[in-house]
């Protein structure tokens, strides 16, 4: 498949992969951490609109909220916008205070604290990653399911404003796992798939089908044992053997 600029997506051959020249990070769960956790966060505000909740049971409604919202994205085909967002924070928020009397203060509130600093903490290793790409002048992106408060976290967080490119769900309409997003990400990075190194923490977004489009792929986890061979040109012969 040929893309917009003349940019190829699909399996190639070993010969295809060459030296990494862009690298697409997730943002939530990669290099962007909740903190406290996302449940700690939603109990303490459910105490301050007095809401007396159990922790554990409060965990257990947000974890069920995600999947049937996870469920209505797949009936969706994984389209999606700023709406679609907000309704889905919101649907996530009445499902784990069911009966609150303050519920919509309660999702303002939660949905503003999510979208600042305070809520978050960036990643220990990424300074160290931003120098190895800025030493080896690859360019870097950021690969998100996340929606228009991005923006505002990058803005916020110095380090986050080294990445050149910014591929939010919300904004061009499909969320991950769609093909429409890695091609949007392929698009914007303008290289071949083969220089392209996608990083994340789930196995089936951020890492399979990725490769699927032709792009190395890994979890951070693996990256961050060792970055640097990630980027040799050993790994990419490794990886070519999975296609």
């Amino acid at each position: 498949m040929l893309l917009k600029g003349g940019v190829s997506v699909g399996k190639v051959n070993g010969r295809d992969f060459a030296v990494i020249r862009f690298i697409y990070f997730d943002a939530v769960g990669t290099i962007l951490h909740p903190s406290p956790s996302v449940s700690e966060i939603y109990h303490h505000y459910a105490l301050k609109h007095g809401y007396p909740v159990e922790f554990s049971k409060l965990k257990q409604r947000i974890r069920e909220a995600f999947g049937r919202q996870e469920g209505l994205d797949v009936g969706l085909g994984w389209k999606t916008d700023e709406a679609r967002e907000e309704n889905r924070w919101r649907s996530i928020v009445q499902e784990s205070f069911p009966g609150m009397s303050s519920l919509e203060n309660c999702f303002q509130d939660l949905y503003q604290v999510f979208a600042t600093a305070k809520a978050w903490t960036v990643d220990p290793d990424l300074d160290g990653w931003l120098d190895l790409a800025q030493s080896r002048s690859i360019r870097l992106g950021l690969a998100s399911n996340f929606d228009h408060r991005l923006r505002n976290l990058i803005r916020e967080f110095p380090q986050l404003q080294a990445f050149s490119e910014v591929i939010i769900s919300s904004e061009i309409g499909w969320r991950k796992p769609a093909a429409k997003f890695y091609e949007w990400a392929l698009i914007r990075a303008n290289h071949r798939p083969s220089q392209v190194l996608f990083l994340g923490d789930n196995l089936r977004l951020d890492v399979q089908v990725p490769r699927e489009m032709g792009m190395h792929a890994a979890l951070i986890s693996e990256f961050a044992t060792s970055p640097i061979a990630y980027l040799s040109p050993e790994k990419a012969a490794e990886f070519a053997l999975l296609f």
